[in-house]
């Protein structure tokens, strides 16, 4: 409705969205750098809380490719390495899965097994831990975890290329050909990767 009252295409209304969208992504990224400590994690854990820090926020449910994820990482620790490489913490929407996986970033960095008993000394959260067990008792139950990972890998790229086709029609319709060349190569990067996994 909004393109409509305003005489825009739906498609520029769609990509400027989506450009604020990360905007703000990255504005809190860089404001708010407390994801650790706000949901219970030790300062012993090497996560200091920022001063006046909060509880730690409510959230909904989260997407099904995050909770793979984390099923597949918390059952096959070896895995870590691998989606360390392609998964982005700033990719992943929900707060409690975020810490999850970052925790586990950090022990594959710092040389350590990234496994739950591991966790379980960084993340002094119940609920969290809680969690942790149940998605890592179904992550057991994949019979191929690796081939597990590829699928979900292959999720998290293709909703990177969704965002971008947005932004290159923008871009094309705006007229701006250099940054629609730099969004053509992205795209043909991601969906090269896509059909490589």
């Amino acid at each position: 409705r909004i393109a409509h009252r305003l005489n825009l295409k739906e498609e520029t209304v769609w990509s400027r969205l989506l450009e604020l969208r990360i905007a703000r992504r990255a504005a809190a990224e860089r404001g708010s750098e407390r994801t650790a400590a706000d949901v219970g994690v030790p300062a012993s854990a090497g996560f200091a809380p920022p001063e006046g820090g909060s509880p730690a926020p409510r959230s909904g449910p989260a997407p099904r490719h995050e909770i793979q994820l984390l099923e597949v990482l918390l059952a096959n620790a070896s895995l870590v390495a691998r989606a360390k490489s392609e998964v982005k913490l700033d990719e992943m929407e929900h707060p409690g899965l975020r810490l999850l996986l970052e925790c586990l970033y950090r022990l594959d960095t710092e040389g350590r097994q990234a496994d739950l008993d591991h966790l379980q000394g960084r993340v002094d959260n119940e609920k969290l831990m809680e969690t942790a067990r149940q998605l890592q008792d179904r992550g057991l139950q994949y019979l191929d975890g690796a081939a597990e990972l590829e699928g979900v890998l292959k999720r998290f790229i293709g909703r990177r290329i969704a965002p971008l086709k947005l932004a290159l029609r923008a871009r094309l319709e705006a007229g701006d050909n250099e940054a629609a060349a730099e969004l053509q190569r992205q795209l043909r990067d991601l969906s090269k990767r896509m059909n490589d996994s």
